[in-house]
C-alpha cells in the first residue's frame, strides 16, 4: 500500500542525486568559496573558476580562514564537529589540497592580518590579494547572509518542488488503501461505506459533480489542492535581501529573479508526474483502482500548471534581466533560445488541450499534441544542457524513462494480442462492427464519428458490402470492478456504451457466481435499429430469469419510452432489498445525472448503494 509513496519519493531522490550547491552543500564552504571568488581577484589566470581557485594557496589559506569565523557565527553547538566537516568538503572538493595543509593554515589564522588593499577607488570584485588574510566579522557574515538568499533560494525549490510531487503521492496513497481494502476485505469495505458518516461524505464529495469540466467533487478538491499548493510554494519564503553580493539587482529584480526561479524548479517536479499520468499502462490505476479518465483529466490540470509556471518562469526572469540590462546580450543565446523553444510550445499544447478542440477533431488534436510534446520536451532539454551547472536533466531523464516504458508496453500488448489477424469490418446505420462466425469469438463494435471511423465507413460504402483489414487490439486499461459480491445490479448504458455492461453481464451469468443475483439493463439508445447489430446479444440477455432488459431513448419516439434517470433512481432505492450496485458507461450527461439522483436518495434506505462508472472520453 506504500508502493505508491516509495516510488514517487524514488523519482525524487533520483532527480536530486547530483543536485549540489556551488562548490559543495557545505553551507560555510559554500558561501566563503562564493565570497572570496566574487569579491576579491585572487589570480587573474583563473578567473575566478572555482576548480583554478584550488591551486591557489593564498586563496585556500584564506578560504580556511573564512570557514573557521563563520562556523561560530552559524552553528552554536557542535562547531568542531561542523568546522571538521567543512574542512572535509574542502579537500573533497580541491582533491590537491591535503587535509595535513587545511590543519596547517587552521593553525595560523590568529596570525593572519586583515585586508589592507585600496578599496578607494575599485569596485568589489576587483580588490586585488597576494597574500591570506582574515576577513571582518561583518564580511563573513555578508558571505553568509548572501549565500543562504541565493543558494537557499535553490534548497527551498527543491523542498517547494518536492512538497507538490508528495501531495499527490499522499493522496494517490489514500485511494490505493480504500482500493486494496475493498479488495481483500470487501465486507467491510460495503460495511464502512454504508456507515452515516461515510454515507454523507459519498453524498456530498464522492458522487455528485458541481461542473461539467471536473470529475466527481472529490477530484475536484484533490485538483483545487494540488493548484492551491504550487501557488502558495511559488511564492513562500523568499530569502531576499537587498546587499547580495551574487546579484548586481535591485530588491524588485531580486524578487522577479527569485520567482523565475521558483517556478522553473516546481514545473520540473510537476513534468513527470504529467509524463505517467497521461500513460495508458500507468500502473497506478492498478494500484489506486481509478480509471484512465480520471488520471487523464489529473495530467491535463498538471499540463496547465507547468504552462503556467513555464511562462511565469519566462516573464520573471526577462523583467529581472531587463531591469539590470542583461536582457540584449541573454535573448541571444542558445540557452535562452532553447526555453523559447519550450516555453512557446508549453502554452501551445494548454490552448490545443482544450475540450473544444479535443472533441471538434480528436485524431487531429492528437497529432499535433505529440508533436508539441516532444518539441516541449527537446526545448526544456536543452535549455537545461546548456546551463552546464544546473543538474535538472534528471526530471527529463526521469519523464522520458517513463514515456519510454508506456509506448514499449503498449507495443508488446498489441504484439501480443492476435497481432496480424483479419476481420470483416461491417456498417449497419451509423454502426462500425466486427460480425465473427464463431460466437465464441470477440465482437467489436463503435459508432461512426469523424476520423478514423468516418474513413473507414466511407471505404465499406464504396465497395457495397465488408471492408477486410488487419486488426490490432490495445487494451483494456482501467481497472475491473467485483460485481459479483452484490445482491442486486443496474447497469445504466448511453449508445455505444452497452460494450461495457454487457461484457460484465455476461461474465457473471457464465460464471454463475450468483444465481439469485437480480441484474437489470437499462439501455438509451436513439432508435430500434440497434436491434439489428445486437439482437443475438440482447436475446442471450433475455434467455436469464433474473435479468430484465430495458430500452429508453433520449427523445421522443412512438415505441421507446424517454429514460427519466430521477425516477428510474428513485424506483431501484425504494425496491431494493439488498445491497446494489449502480454502473453506468454513457455520455457524461447521463453519469452525471445518475450520481447525483444516488447521492439525492442514499439516506432513504438502509442498504448499501455502490456506484460505478466507466467513459469513453477523451
Amino acid at each position: 500500500m506504500i508502493l505508491i509513496s516509495v516510488i514517487l519519493q524514488c523519482l525524487i531522490h533520483f532527480t536530486l542525486a547530483d543536485y549540489a550547491y556551488y562548490p559543495g552543500t557545505d553551507i560555510p564552504l559554500g558561501a566563503c568559496f562564493g565570497y572570496l571568488s566574487a569579491a576579491y581577484a585572487f589570480n587573474a589566470s583563473c578567473l575566478n573558476v572555482a576548480t583554478c581557485l584550488c591551486d591557489d594557496p593564498v586563496f585556500i589559506e584564506t578560504t580556511v580562514g573564512c570557514i573557521k569565523q563563520m562556523t561560530p557565527l552559524i552553528s552554536d553547538r557542535d562547531v568542531e564537529y561542523n568546522l571538521n566537516n567543512s574542512y572535509t568538503a574542502l579537500q573533497v572538493f580541491c582533491v590537491n589540497v591535503t587535509m595535513d595543509t587545511i590543519e596547517e593554515y587552521d593553525n595560523a589564522i590568529s596570525s593572519l592580518p586583515s585586508y589592507e588593499g585600496n578599496k578607494t577607488d575599485t569596485t568589489r570584485g576587483e580588490w586585488e590579494v597576494t597574500d591570506p588574510f582574515k576577513l571582518s566579522t561583518a564580511e563573513v557574515k555578508l558571505a553568509y547572509e548572501s549565500y543562504k538568499s541565493a543558494f537557499g533560494a535553490i534548497g527551498l525549490c527543491h523542498k517547494f518542488g518536492a512538497g507538490t510531487a508528495s501531495y499527490w503521492g499522499g493522496v494517490l496513497l489514500l485511494h490505493a488503501i480504500f482500493h486494496f481494502l475493498e479488495i481483500l476485505k470487501p465486507g467491510y469495505y460495503d460495511k464502512l461505506c454504508n456507515t452515516k458518516c461515510v454515507r454523507n461524505y459519498r453524498k456530498y464529495f464522492v458522487l455528485p459533480t458541481s461542473t461539467q469540466y471536473l470529475p466527481s467533487n472529490i477530484y475536484s478538491l484533490e485538483i483545487a489542492g494540488y493548484i492551491i499548493i504550487v501557488i502558495i510554494f511559488c511564492f513562500a519564503g523568499f530569502p531576499s535581501f537587498s546587499d547580495n553580493f551574487y546579484y548586481d539587482f535591485s530588491a524588485e529584480e531580486n524578487y522577479s529573479n527569485f520567482v523565475g526561479l521558483r517556478t522553473g524548479y516546481i514545473s520540473l517536479y510537476v513534468l513527470p508526474l504529467m509524463i505517467l499520468f497521461a500513460g495508458r499502462n500507468n500502473f497506478l490505476m492498478v494500484l489506486t483502482g481509478l480509471s484512465q479518465d480520471t488520471f487523464i483529466c489529473i495530467h491535463r490540470w498538471c499540463g496547465r500548471i507547468i504552462g503556467l509556471l513555464i511562462l511565469m518562469h519566462a516573464i520573471a526572469y526577462s523583467i529581472s534581466f531587463a531591469r539590470a540590462g542583461y536582457y540584449g546580450p541573454q535573448s541571444v543565446t542558445a540557452y535562452w533560445r532553447w526555453g523559447v523553444v519550450g516555453c512557446t510550445f508549453s502554452s501551445l499544447l494548454v490552448v490545443q488541450g482544450c475540450r473544444f478542440l479535443r472533441r471538434r477533431a480528436y485524431e487531429t488534436f492528437l497529432v499535433i499534441h505529440i508533436i508539441g510534446a516532444i518539441l516541449f520536451i527537446v526545448g526544456g532539454y536543452y535549455h537545461l544542457k546548456l546551463l552546464t551547472e544546473f543538474p535538472g536533466l534528471k526530471f527529463y531523464y526521469t519523464s522520458i524513462a517513463l514515456w519510454g516504458f508506456d509506448r514499449s508496453m503498449r507495443l508488446f500488448r498489441i504484439a501480443t494480442s492476435n497481432f496480424g489477424q483479419y476481420a470483416s469490418v461491417r456498417l449497419d446505420s451509423d454502426m462500425l462492427y466486427i460480425n465473427p462466425e464463431n460466437p465464441e469469438e470477440l465482437k467489436l463494435i463503435c459508432r461512426v464519428k469523424e476520423g478514423v471511423t468516418k474513413n473507414l465507413s466511407d471505404m465499406i460504402t464504396a465497395s457495397d458490402s465488408e471492408f477486410v483489414s488487419k486488426i490490432c487490439l490495445d487494451g483494456p486499461y482501467s481497472p475491473k470492478f467485483n460485481f459479483s459480491r452484490f445482491d442486486e445490479l443496474t447497469f445504466f448504458a448511453g449508445g455505444i456504451g452497452i460494450t461495457a455492461p454487457f461484457s460484465y453481464i455476461q461474465n457473471l451469468l457464465l460464471n454463475d457466481s450468483k444465481k439469485d443475483q437480480r441484474i437489470r439493463l437499462i439501455w438509451a439508445v436513439r432508435d430500434l435499429s440497434v436491434e439489428s447489430w445486437f439482437r443475438a446479444e440482447l436475446e442471450f440477455l433475455r434467455s436469464y430469469a433474473n435479468v430484465e432488459v430495458s430500452l429508453y431513448t433520449g427523445g421522443e419516439t412512438e415505441k421507446l419510452k424517454v429514460l427519466n434517470i430521477s425516477t428510474e433512481i428513485e424506483n431501484i432505492v425504494s425496491k431494493s432489498h439488498g445491497s446494489n450496485a449502480v454502473f453506468c458507461c454513457g455520455p457524461d450527461t447521463m453519469a452525471r445525472d445518475i450520481r447525483k439522483g444516488i447521492a439525492a436518495n442514499m439516506n432513504k434506505t438502509d442498504n448499501y448503494f455502490a456506484y460505478f462508472e466507466e467513459s469513453f472520453s477523451w
